[in-house]
């Protein structure tokens, strides 16, 4: 008797359906091929630059200065470009060697303000051949500048101009001093600019008397402002002590 019928359709008899192993559905081929794409370790991406740091952060209208920039990505730097047409840069040659010709030193520059640039805080960034960096601030004022030396002790203070500017940073652990000349009745205001600067600096400005007794201490100019400022009238004539240093000694 042969297979039954169905509406005139003959049946055929089941085939086995052939079963393979798991490993032949997925070759090691293809789960290396699965493995190439998805992998987070091989999404590539280009490094970013980084300014971190500029130093002097400022110069007087009128004058120009020697900065030094630091971060990352910044070794093959070609320019710097500020938020005012009246700061240039021009970057500082490496001298000739025996080995290699001048060439510009990418870490390096003179900035030159004219004397018509307002007293204020601009933004330079700079150029990479990864692109642009983000911007950091840079000061211009009408106030004669110096950049501060070594003075991590009341012996090797540095003498405080009346109506000047200090540029500097501070080390980790260390105290800076300045000193500064005043009449009796004189009155001075003393500012530590650092959070308005993009400075990580939290700074602690002491004023100390002539005697060496603590006349005044600031932290915080207020609470929505880190940098300190100190306003006195000195009761005598004499030779008063500045000291500045981060809060917590971190530096910046």
């Amino acid at each position: 008797m042969g297979p039954p019928q169905h509406e005139g359709i003959p049946l055929q008899p089941l085939k086995p359906t052939p079963v393979f192993p798991l490993s032949f559905a997925f070759s090691p081929s293809n789960f290396l091929a699965f493995t190439v794409l998805c992998s987070p370790a091989l999404l590539a991406q280009l490094p970013n630059p980084d300014l971190k740091t500029v130093f002097p952060q400022g110069l007087q209208a009128g004058t120009s200065t020697e900065i030094t920039i630091g971060g990352s990505e910044l070794e093959e730097t070609t320019a710097l470009h500020f938020s005012h047409p009246g700061l240039t840069a021009e970057a500082i040659q490496h001298s000739a060697t025996d080995y290699s010709p001048a060439r510009p030193n990418p870490l390096r520059y003179r900035i030159t303000a004219t004397p018509e640039t307002p007293a204020g805080i601009y933004e330079v960034c700079a150029q990479t051949r990864l692109g642009l960096t983000a911007p950091r601030a840079f000061v211009v004022s009408h106030l004669p500048e110096k950049n501060h030396g070594t003075n991590h002790s009341p012996e090797t203070a540095e003498t405080l101009p009346l109506d000047s500017i200090v540029n500097g940073h501070a080390d980790n652990t260390a105290i800076d001093h300045y000193k500064i000349t005043l009449a009796q009745g004189q009155t001075v205001h003393l500012r530590c600019q650092a959070q308005v600067i993009d400075s990580r600096l939290d700074p602690t400005l002491v004023l100390l008397s002539p005697d060496g007794h603590e006349l005044a201490r600031d932290n915080d100019h207020s609470t929505h402002n880190r940098d300190a400022s100190i306003t006195f009238k000195a009761p005598t004539a004499g030779t008063y002590l500045i000291k500045i240093h981060d809060v917590t000694f971190g530096g910046g």
